[in-house]
């Protein structure tokens, strides 16, 4: 199965990133991850181009989710709702039907509870809007899960969950 990655965060030392870093290198035996989408290049979806102005960043976009199996997502939460550039990239997925039928993963990753659950429901709805095929949902902590400044793994106390995830996201 071939798993694009989307990271909610615009940091590139983020701990949303390094998670979905550790996912790869732990699965990537049975799976193929994609390259992250270029979600933080995308234009804002109001400026919608005119008709025979391409916008590169979208059309790679485009590219990179039509070449996908299923969509794996990990975002902190931001003010208890989900990233704009997060919110973005799925307006855009909207314009094009994009995620109809495609199963999708759901991560929210944050320091500590209670954060996360706001999100992680924002984010599930949003997806059915787009009849996108929710899979998989999870809401860890950094008390759960964290990585060093080089984004190794230092602890986990989820890696049979984060099996049963994936193994719910390729089924």
């Amino acid at each position: 199965m071939r798993i694009l990655r989307i990271c909610g965060s615009a940091r590139p030392d983020s701990s949303n990133r390094a998670l979905l870093n550790y996912l790869e290198k732990r699965y990537s035996n049975i799976h193929e991850f994609k390259a992250f989408a270029p979600i933080h290049d995308l234009p804002l979806f109001a400026d919608i181009p005119e008709a025979g102005k391409e916008n590169d960043n979208l059309e790679s976009f485009y590219r990179v989710m039509e070449s996908c199996d299923a969509v794996l997502i990990a975002t902190p939460e931001y003010l208890k709702n989900i990233p704009a550039a997060l919110k973005n990239a799925l307006e855009w997925c909207n314009s094009k039907n994009s995620l109809a039928d495609k199963s999708v993963g759901i991560i929210v990753y944050t320091p500590h509870r209670p954060r996360g659950e706001k999100s992680l429901e924002i984010l599930v709805q949003s997806l059915l809007a787009l009849n996108a095929s929710v899979k998989a949902k999870m809401l860890i902590h950094q008390t759960e899960i964290r990585f060093d400044q080089e984004a190794r793994l230092i602890s986990s106390e989820v890696d049979d969950l984060l099996d049963a995830f994936i193994e719910l996201l390729s089924s």
